[in-house]
């Protein structure tokens, strides 16, 4: 069952996933604010009365990307309240971060990791999808620099990332003889409630793990605590993110991707002028883990 309550006046409705916090609850307050209807999709009621008391424009929805009941459900609700007029946009946002090294992660990890950040995106997409040609709208992905370059112990998130790389490009170009246009927006680390999770993670996942693996890639573990706190410190607000959402929604010929902030936008000169066997040692460098002279055989 879908819920929801009333809403104010909108200039194009806007569905977006993974709005309870985080990066995509300020895009639907922001895109309220520049006078879109803004469908918030939300796995809590309480998540969902909290958005819509903030403007009159939200309408919660509950969404949980990875059932596909509700995925349908709102899929219907959408449909019998738009009509004609359809969906001006859909943002993709929801998402998670796994984190691990890959050799002591279950596979239930990695399968809950896709099915969100991924199969999620796939199943919201195509049952949105005739709202969006209804409404003559576009499509907008959440994506990662993480998409780009590959921290070690981030193998599952920056792996969903990737894949929404060529989930992308495959997409704008079955949608361009419509006109619909695909758009990722590529931002670096932004601060928010993912990471404080992952710090968690990391802190767990040192305490679960057998000695041997704790032994071998504990100064992976130990850096990437540093990294979380710093990204934490020094990331994106979550502003910059949604401005970049908003141009993407009212330009008239949107950029296939928006690199967003200077960590990305370093990241991504880096991936196209560096060969792969001298990207590894500088990633490794300038990110403080390991290389490879300080592994000893041992741990190997």
């Amino acid at each position: 069952m879908v819920e929801s309550a009333g809403r104010g006046p909108d200039r194009g409705a806007v569905l977006i996933t993974g709005a309870s916090s985080g990066l995509g609850r300020a895009m639907a307050k922001g895109l309220a604010e520049q006078g879109y209807h803004v469908f918030a999709g939300v796995r809590r009621a309480s998540d969902g009365r909290e958005l819509e008391a903030f403007h009159p424009g939200l309408q919660s929805v509950i969404l949980d990307v990875t059932e596909e009941k509700t995925v349908t459900d709102v899929a219907e609700f959408l449909g019998e309240e738009l009509g004609e007029r359809g969906l001006g946009g859909l943002i993709n946002n929801a998402g998670i971060a796994q984190v691990g090294p890959l050799e002591y992660l279950g596979q239930e990890q990695w399968q809950h990791q896709l099915d969100v950040n991924v199969l999620g995106a796939v199943a919201v997409t195509r049952e949105m999808l005739p709202l969006v040609r209804r409404g003559s709208g576009r499509l907008i992905f959440v994506g990662s620099i993480g998409g780009r370059l590959a921290p070690p112990l981030l193998g599952p998130y920056c792996a969903s990332k990737f894949a929404l790389e060529g989930l992308t490009e495959a997409l704008r170009h079955e949608l361009r003889p419509w006109g619909i246009p695909v758009v990722l927006l590529v931002p670096g680390t932004v601060r928010t409630a993912i990471w404080s999770k992952t710090r968690d993670q990391v802190d767990a996942l040192s305490r679960q793990v057998p000695a041997e693996a704790l032994e071998r890639y504990r100064a992976f573990f130990q850096q990437l605590s540093r990294s979380v706190d710093q990204q934490q410190r020094n990331g994106l607000d979550v502003d910059v993110v949604t401005r970049s959402a908003l141009r993407a929604m009212t330009a008239a010929k949107p950029r296939p991707r928006y690199v967003i902030g200077a960590e990305a936008n370093m990241v991504e000169f880096l991936t196209r002028m560096l060969p792969s066997r001298i990207k590894g040692p500088v990633v490794a460098r300038v990110a403080g883990f390991p290389g490879r002279s300080t592994v000893s055989h041992r741990q190997r």
